[in-house]
């Protein structure tokens, strides 16, 4: 959790009930700072799984000729395989 202080953020107000700030400004740039930071971790976050995503439709592309000789090959003998 993040803390700021009155003497060195003098701009981000509390709200006289003590339940958040005062909806500035600053309060905005501040939030927006926030969820930008937010949104970076999160794109780094998801690295791992772009990658494997990735990774995933290519090893699909590349069965694809496959899977249609298979089901080629399926028709033609009937119903069955025979070996």
């Amino acid at each position: 959790m993040g803390e700021y202080r009155r003497k060195t953020n003098p701009l981000l107000e509390d709200m006289a009930n003590r339940e958040g700030l005062v909806l500035t400004e600053y309060y905005y740039i501040f939030r927006d700072m926030i969820v930008r930071s937010i949104e970076e971790f999160e794109y780094d976050r998801q690295y791992v799984y772009r990658e494997f995503s990735k990774w995933v439709k290519e090893v699909e592309d590349s069965l694809t000729p496959l899977q249609e000789a298979v089901k080629r090959r399926g028709k033609k003998k009937g119903k069955h395989f025979q070996e």
